[in-house]
């Protein structure tokens, strides 16, 4: 198993373990906030800003999951036409296209968090780059497996 293969395998599992936690932890907010409403007439001023922090990071880095195990959805009418090795090189190509667009995401999201730099929510004063972190991790993590599957595809003969 190559590095990347290792790499990316442990950072799935990792992926897995961090949205299945974040998730727990979301529901169990939510579910004190119903009984402290309900019950107490009592509204938690944290749960929404915590609730939108872990809620992104959940969906980003849950996203990772989808490119980790290859099962985003292509469609493969055409590309299942041509001859093996001219499908291989089709999806490395479609690969290096999604490679340039996560280089992109993760270049403005970088931009975007300098600029947030400083900045705070209003209720908890959580710094707003914590919100906008989960996009430029997730797409780092992406084309790392994307990277990871496009050498499995060369490797193959």
């Amino acid at each position: 198993m190559t590095v990347l293969a290792r790499a990316s395998r442990h950072l799935e599992l990792a992926a897995e373990v961090v949205t299945s936690t974040l998730l727990v932890v979301i529901v169990l907010i939510n579910g004190l906030e119903l009984v402290g409403r309900n019950f107490f007439n009592y509204s938690f001023v944290w749960a929404h800003e915590v609730d939108l922090l872990f809620g992104t990071w959940t969906y980003f880095i849950g996203m990772t999951l989808v490119y980790a195990k290859n099962a985003d959805i292509t469609v493969e009418y055409f590309s299942g036409l041509l001859p093996p090795r001219a499908h291989r090189v089709w999806l490395v190509l479609c690969n290096v296209v999604v490679l340039g667009v996560l280089a992109v995401i993760v270049w403005y999201c970088w931009i975007l968090i300098r600029l947030q730099y400083g900045f705070r929510s209003t209720g908890l004063g959580i710094p707003n780059p914590a919100f906008s972190a989960a996009v430029l991790v997730s797409a780092l993590l992406m084309a790392m497996h994307v990277a990871h599957h496009s050498a499995e595809i060369l490797r193959r003969r």
